[in-house]
């Protein structure tokens, strides 16, 4: 919640991408490769999930209703295109502290 008169906020968005080591063939996580009819090779033994820290930083305008805001290199390593994508929604709601009733967005 914020408070009424804030007009934008710093983000700072964290997250975590997943990657298996070694990395598998295309065909086996590509749709579109999959989808030639190519034999699909067996699964590589040994695999593991590796993690890479993920991080972004901006000025958000608070204003608004928006949607489909994309975050900067959120896109997943192994997988071409898509990323995280930030939603901002508002509305003016009443909250009653021990001092008494308030007025903030909830955004």
């Amino acid at each position: 919640m914020l408070a009424e008169a804030t007009r934008e906020i710093d983000l700072l968005a964290t997250w975590g991408d997943y990657r298996v080591e070694p990395p598998l063939p295309e065909i086996l996580v590509l749709p579109e490769v999959a989808a030639t009819g190519e034999r699909q090779p067996d699964r590589p033994q040994g695999i593991h999930w590796v993690r890479s820290p993920g991080k972004s930083s901006r000025k958000l305008d608070v204003t608004r209703n928006a949607s489909g805001i994309p975050l900067s290199d959120s896109a997943a390593p192994q997988v071409p295109g898509g990323g995280l994508e930030l939603m901002l929604h508002q509305r003016l709601v009443e909250q009653v502290t021990p001092e008494g009733p308030s007025r903030a967005v909830l955004r």
